[in-house]
């Protein structure tokens, strides 16, 4: 409810303050996903790719599919760390195999940027599907256009991260997490 200023008065604040107590004490992963996310972001908080990885990675690696899928474009971004295709690939690997659409389109992008298209075509071809068909508009779009050739690795402006309507969804069955959202 701070979180989102529902039925009281939004404060980003307080409600960091909450998530990170919910993220340390609790190791609850939903909060130490929401608290990644407010460092990521800078809500409620000072902007801190640091501080955004380690939570992060708490929960991505207890399961958090939309902390998987950022942390892969923090890495492939290089985002307060160095980049690294690898660590970006395993990361949007993990959260793709959970059905995550972002992260099967951002999969299958940096297996394209990685300069083995036809090493790599089909599984490109197989996870941009899955992304489609969930309604990923870009994994249709490069669908539809078939680029062939091969895009500079450097060119990662194709990477999307997890937005905020994803910080309600986890939530649906969780008390707790309900009443201070």
């Amino acid at each position: 409810m701070l979180y989102k200023g529902i039925e009281i008065e939004q404060d980003l604040k307080q409600a960091a303050q909450y998530f990170k107590q919910a993220a340390q004490w609790k190791k609850h992963r939903d909060a130490q996903y929401v608290l990644a996310y407010m460092f990521h972001m800078g809500e409620g908080v000072r902007q801190n790719f640091k501080q955004a990885i380690r939570w992060y990675t708490y929960a991505a690696t207890e399961g958090c599919v939309w902390s998987q899928s950022n942390l892969g474009c923090i890495y492939a971004a290089g985002k307060g760390v160095r980049k690294n295709h690898e660590e970006a690939t395993r990361w949007f690997t993990l959260a793709a195999k959970q059905g995550e659409a972002i992260a099967q389109y951002n999969l299958g992008m940096i297996l394209y940027t990685s300069g083995k298209m036809k090493t790599h075509a089909s599984v490109i071809t197989q996870w941009m599907n899955k992304a489609a068909r969930q309604g990923c508009q870009k994994a249709n779009d490069f669908l539809l256009n078939r680029k062939i050739s091969p895009i500079k690795k450097e060119e990662i402006s194709w990477c999307l991260c997890t937005t905020e309507k994803h910080i309600k969804e986890p939530y649906a069955t969780n008390e707790w997490l309900r009443s201070v959202l």
